[in-house]
Parts: structure tokens; sequence; C-alpha cells
């Protein structure tokens, strides 16, 4: 296979030499397209027309119903996307006129029988990619240490790998083309068959003569050729070399036999491509890197020939031709910088480029093969891990992050399950319904009046015989109640961050309480958003949480895009932070700061109660300036703002004393101030007790 270059490579007059004679295994690759419409363009229409014809047959073919086809500008080849379970052809191999529908056709079986052969086993397919690899390496290495030649290391290893990925893809072609015809017996004669030579013979596969090649690719190309194109143009044609390796028997058959017998797909049954390797390892590649020393030796031979010749040019010497036999060399061949320009087949594909990609796909159906022996209850743990993982990178969020905020879910657990009961308390006493009397019925009570009315109708359904569909009756029926309800519910959490808090047991309180306000509140807009259609309500409620000390910061802000993946990462990335390194005691700037940022708009809702603001402080001491605090309180509560804090830990007589002034001296029956002491483990309940006693008189 060839390798397609990207559009941006590929000019307009040059599409139609270089767009569907390229595809083969490494032409398989995952779709990474953005979502957008599609420019309409004779090419999309006629891909569009061309699946609607086939697509059906293309998943009968790979025995896969979920498979969905979609043309596509930007992929370059068939592409498939292992997530979505989607083909997509490219729209530029429409763009050529060169080939016709049957020879497109056969291209999408061909590269749909290597995404089946790859499902079959892709540990064979991975375990055949290292494999590659390994040996390219080893023989790189053993070529320089022998040589010395002028390329590095690595462009010895790259040269390598491609000549082994130029094996592989011929001999896994040769398996996957038979797998078309056995399973779409139209390619296996008439015009079926027409099409597949036609289409290799505009690949370059038509001429025999194949001795201009080097010849380890002879080899290959005439097992290819000679399966696709041989019976129509003739048995390729090679050197003596090569000839006498595809000759020789070993064990009783030789190596055109093997592949014959031995590496094609049996009538019904697929191979496993383990096996397959297996083989070629044993049986072909060995004789493969032989002729391919031997093309090595050759250039090498020609090399110094023409450096001799070159010498001898310069000294006066051979002018007159004589210098002595040269034997005949493999045109155009250099090992580290193939650019041959003769007429070869346009198969094969360097591999590299597209070696991650392959294995992304490999992995995938690997995972697939796993999941398949799973139990229900162990993909779905699997399939959360994943997902979480797959979070967890987008959003930035550090495997210790999530560990900590895993263990305090966990902790949190049955707390969290007593406020979702709440919710739904809260929220099911707010769906109201009232009877309502509806007229004009055909069954319930008698209706007087309609009947009066009604009456000559009532006389001609008695003749008829139809009273029954009289609609002179009446009846009760429930009728839903839309009540006014608060449209936003802000909580903002500050937590004291100063050196007191230091005490383990203080900060993992507060971690745990800004756990479960956090969660609890999302799961509060879950649970409104199921019963949305019943409610009719906007609610929503957001989170805010401060850090403060002797200054402040909003480690996690509110929540104003209702993305619930943008909250679930703010929360994790948040609790980390709480934590004892920020000095003092400063409460009263993030708290004017929260009045400060109370614009008329919001102050116009707080009165008209669609807006509810809640603020909870939780600190284990006395504030930098007591004065001020207080006074910061009494004007939140002017606005109407909701101010509770919260004292933990071991304080004394004097400050507990103080803590009762600040936030309980200005308030007459309701106490704001809570005393939590040295049971700071009731902390997370203590909180909620008061959001939920903040909250059960709202109606949503």
């Amino acid at each position: 296979m060839e390798n397609t270059p990207n559009n941006s490579e590929v000019s307009p007059e040059k599409i139609s030499e270089n767009t569907i004679r390229r595809f083969g295994a490494e032409a398989i690759y995952m779709a990474r397209l953005e979502e957008g419409d599609q420019k309409e363009s004779p090419e999309k229409k006629q891909a569009e027309n061309f699946l609607k014809r086939h697509g059906k047959l293309f998943s009968l073919f790979a025995k896969d119903s979920s498979l969905n086809f979609k043309p596509s500008e930007d992929a370059n080849t068939f592409a498939f996307n292992a997530k979505k379970l989607e083909v997509q052809v490219p729209l530029n191999w429409f763009a050529s006129e060169k080939y016709n529908e049957n020879e497109l056709q056969f291209a999408n079986y061909h590269e749909l029988a290597h995404f089946i052969d790859m499902r079959k086993n892709p540990e064979a397919y991975l375990a055949n990619f290292e494999r590659m690899q390994e040996k390219s390496n080893e023989l790189a290495r053993a070529y320089c240490r022998k040589h010395k030649p002028e390329a590095s290391l690595d462009a010895v290893k790259e040269f390598y790998h491609k000549e082994l990925h130029t094996l592989y893809n011929c001999l896994d072609d040769i398996y996957v083309n038979n797998l078309v015809t056995q399973r779409n017996h139209y390619f296996d004669y008439g015009d079926g068959k027409g099409s597949i030579e036609t289409l290799y013979e505009k690949l370059n596969f038509k001429e025999p003569d194949l001795t201009e090649q080097p010849l380890h690719r002879q080899m290959v190309f005439a097992l290819l050729r000679d399966e696709m194109v041989g019976r129509t143009f003739g048995k390729s044609q090679v050197s003596s070399e090569v000839q006498e390796r595809l000759s020789k028997k070993i064990l009783g058959q030789s190596l055109r036999e093997r592949v014959n017998n031995e590496l094609k797909p049996k009538q019904g049954i697929l191979a496993d491509p383990a096996e397959r390797y297996e083989k070629i390892r044993a049986y072909i590649e060995p004789k493969y890197l032989e002729l391919l020393e031997m093309a090595l030796e050759q250039n090498q031979n020609k090399d110094k020939q023409d450096q001799n010749k070159e010498e001898q040019n310069q000294s006066g010497q051979n002018r007159d031709g004589q210098g002595g036999p040269q034997s005949k060399q493999t045109s155009n061949f250099d090992p580290f910088n193939d650019e041959s320009k003769s007429q070869s087949p346009e198969f094969f594909d360097d591999g590299e480029p597209r070696d991650e990609i392959i294995k992304e796909i490999l992995g995938s159906l690997r995972e697939e093969a796993e999941k398949e022996k799973m139990s229900p209850e162990e993909r779905a743990k699997y399939d959360a891990g994943k997902r979480r993982k797959e979070f967890d990178e987008e959003h930035g969020i550090t495997e210790k992050m999530r560990e900590e905020a895993e263990g305090l879910k966990s902790e949190i657990e049955v707390a969290r399950k007593e406020m979702r009961k709440f919710w739904r308390r809260l929220i099911g006493k707010s769906i109201e319904y009232r009877m309502k009397k509806v007229d004009h019925q055909r069954r319930g009570h008698l209706n007087v009046n309609d009947y009066i009315k009604k009456y000559p109708e009532v006389i001609e359904a008695e003749r008829k015989g139809e009273l029954r569909n009289l609609e002179v009756y009446s009846r009760n029926e429930l009728e839903h109640v839309v009540i006014n309800q608060p449209e936003t519910i802000d909580i903002s959490l500050l937590i004291d961050c100063s050196g007191s808090m230091s005490d383990v047991g203080k900060i993992q309180a507060a971690k745990r309480t800004a756990a479960l306000l956090m969660y609890s509140i999302r799961d509060f807009n879950e649970e409104i958003e199921m019963t949305r259609n019943q409610t009719h309500s906007k609610l929503r409620a957001n989170t805010e949480v401060i850090a403060f000390g002797d200054d402040y910061d909003e480690i996690k802000s509110f929540e104003r895009n209702n993305k619930n993946s943008f909250n679930d990462a703010n929360i994790v990335k948040s609790l980390p932070q709480i934590n004892s390194n920020r000095g003092g005691t400063d409460d009263a700037t993030p708290l004017n700061a929260i009045l400060n940022n109370i614009s008329t708009e919001e102050k116009d809702r707080i009165k008209s109660k669609k807006l509810k603001k809640i603020v909870f402080e939780i600190t284990d001491g006395v504030p930098n300036d007591p004065e001020e605090t207080a006074t910061c309180i009494k004007r939140l509560s002017d606005e109407g703002v909701l101010t509770i804090g919260f004292q933990i830990g071991n304080v004394n007589n004097w400050e507990q004393k103080t803590f009762e002034e600040i936030w309980n001296k200005n308030t007459n029956i309701n106490k704001y101030g809570i005393y939590v002491g040295n049971d700071i483990n009731s902390l997370p309940k203590s909180l909620m007790t008061a959001l939920s006693g903040a909250l059960q008189n709202i109606i949503i």
C-alpha cells in the first residue's frame, strides 16, 4: 500500500493520480474529525449515492450491522472510527474519473477485510508490530557494524522497518483479497473479477517484468501480482536468485505453494493472524531477508564499481571502455533514500506514519475482546473507570487529585444519600395538584344543563342507539398547579485556611464538608432536571468555595455554564487547595467581596425571591478584625443574604464568646453562629442541617 499524502501536499491536478490507488492495511486509521456540516459538492453527492447503494452490503460483509458509513472531506483514505463504529469514506476518492464503481466497491471491501482480520486477533497484530520493530533494530545494528554506512543508525532502522512492512503488507493483502472474493462471490468471476484486475492494472501491476526491482521486493511483488493479475497478464518475471527461492521445496512445498495452501482463508473459516504470522516468520521471512541482504550487497558493489570507474576516468584509464565486465545491478535502489524512478507497483506504504494510529485501533479491538469476557458488573466497572480516566485527562486532573476526591466521596456517601432523600421530599412537596371539574364528557355525572341544551341530539341519539357518544356528562380531574418559584440558589462556602487550622482533623472535616456541599448541590440539580416536566422549574443551585487566611482565593467558581463535566472537574480540583498555609484569619475581605459583587439586578431578584443567596463560613477561632466581620455579616443580612458561621475545634471561652457576639448579637430568634467545638466530625452534618432549614420553605 502506498502512503496517501495529506490534502495540503496534493495539488488539485494530481488528485486523480493519487487518490484511490493508495490503500491497504495501514490506510485503516482512527478518524479524528471535527463536527460540522460538510460542503455540498458533486463528490459528496456521488459518495452519498454510492453508500446508499452499497452501505448495507458493506455491513453485511463485515457482519456488523452497527457500522455506519459517512462521506468525509477530511479523511484521505478509508477511515474507521472505532468509538463511533463509523466508517468514513474519503470524498477525494470520488474526485477521480479514473476508477469505476466496481473498483471503488472492491477498495471498500478490501479495507473492511483488513478490519475483519484485525478484529479476529488484535493481539497478534500488536505483537507483530513490536516484533517488526525489534527485528528492524537488530538488523540495522548488524548492518552498521559490518558496513559503517554514512547514514545514521536511525535511518538504517527506518529502512529495515519499511522493508519488513512491505513483506507483511503484501502477504496480508493476499489474505484479505481472497477473503473478499470468498464473502462476495461477485468479485470471484466475470465483471467483478475483471474489476479487480483493472484496478491492479491501474496500480501498475500489469507489467510482468519485475527484474528492475530490488531482489526482496521482486519476491513479494511477484507473489501478489501473480495472485491478482497473473492469469490475465502472465506470470511475473524475476531474477534467477528470486526464482530459485520461490520454487525451492522445503518439507514438500515451495514458497508459492505455502502461500497458496497456508496463507489464504479457508472457505467459511477466518484464519487466526497469529498462525499466519508464525508461518511467515518460519518459511518466508528468512528468504525475504536473505534476498534483502543480497540487494544491499549488490548496492555496495555497485557503489564500489562506480567509485573505481570515476577514479579510472580521472586518471585517464579505461578510455576505450575496457574496465572489465560489470554485472547487471538493480537500478535506482538507494536503501536509505529510495526514490526509484521506475514504474513500480504503487501498493506499499512505509508504515511508520500510520503505525501509532493502527495501534490505537488494534488496542480498541483488543479492549472490546477483553470486555466480551467480563460479566455485566465487571464491564460496567471497567467502562466507568475508563470514562473517568478520559475525563481526568481532558480536564487536567492528576491521579493524586482523583484519589483524594474519591476518598472524600466515600467518607460522605451516607450523608449524601440522606441529603438526596431530602431533595426528593422537597421537590415532591412542591408538585401540587387540585381537582378540576371538566364538562362535555362522554362519561361521568350527568350535567343537567348540557342535557337540556342538547336535548334534540339526545332524542336523535336514542333513536339511533348512539347514546354512548353524547357529551353531556361532567367529571373531576386532577390539574397540575404551577406555583411561583425561585430561579437560582447561590451558595458560597468560606473556609478558614489559616495556620490554626493545621490540625489534620480540622482541615479534613472542612474538606469533607466542602465535598458534601458541592456534591449534594450537584445531586439537587440532577433531581430538579428529572422533574422539570412536572415542576416547570427554572431553578438551579450553584456553589462556590473560597479559601481565606491573610488573603483569599476562589478555589471553585459558580457553575454558570450549566455543564456538569465542567463543574465536576472544578470540584475535584478544588479539594486539594483546602489546606492550612494562608497565615491569619481575615474573613472580612472575602465577605466584603461577596457583598460588593451583588449587582443591582441581583438585589432586585433577591427581593422578588427569584434569587436566594446563602453564605456559609467555617472557622476555628477569632478573625483579625471581629468588628469588621460583624459589620459585613450585618450588611449581607440587610441585602437578604443568609449568612451562617460554624466554629470548630478546641477554643477558649473568649474565642467562643467573640464568635457569639459576631454572629448572634444582632439576631433575635434565629442563631446564625453555630458552635461545633471539638466534635468536628459532626461539621458536615451541621452544615447540611442548616442548609436543609434554609431551603425547606422554598417553593420549587
